[in-house]
C-alpha cells in the first residue's frame, strides 16, 4: 500500500491522506462531518510535499466542495468526492 500512494502524484497522495486522517468515517453513516485537526505543515511532512503545495492543492479542494479549511483543522464536506480524486 505504501508504494502504491508514493507513486500518486501529490494532489491524489493529499486526498488519500486525508480519507485515511478521517478514520472510518461513511458517507452512509448520518452525523457531522468528520473533521480532521492537522495543520497544512505536518500533512505536508507526512506525504513529503511543502506547505505551499498543500495550500495550493487544499484551496482547490474547497473550491470544489469537497472540504473546508479553518485554522488548524480540515473538515471533510464530500468524502466520495475525496475519494475520486485519490483514486484517480
Amino acid at each position: 500500500m505504501a508504494a502504491e500512494v508514493i507513486s500518486l502524484r501529490p494532489r491524489e497522495r493529499i486526498a488519500a491522506r486525508l480519507i485515511a486522517a478521517a478514520g472510518g468515517h461513511h458517507e452512509s453513516i448520518p452525523g457531522p462531518a468528520p473533521i480532521i485537526r492537522l495543520s497544512q505543515e505536518l500533512l505536508g511532512e507526512m506525504i513529503g510535499v511543502t506547505r505551499k503545495t498543500i495550500n495550493v492543492h487544499l484551496s482547490a479542494f474547497e473550491r470544489d466542495g469537497l472540504i473546508e479549511v479553518g485554522y488548524g483543522q480540515i473538515t471533510i464536506c464530500d468524502m466520495e468526492g475525496l475519494r475520486l480524486v485519490a483514486n484517480r
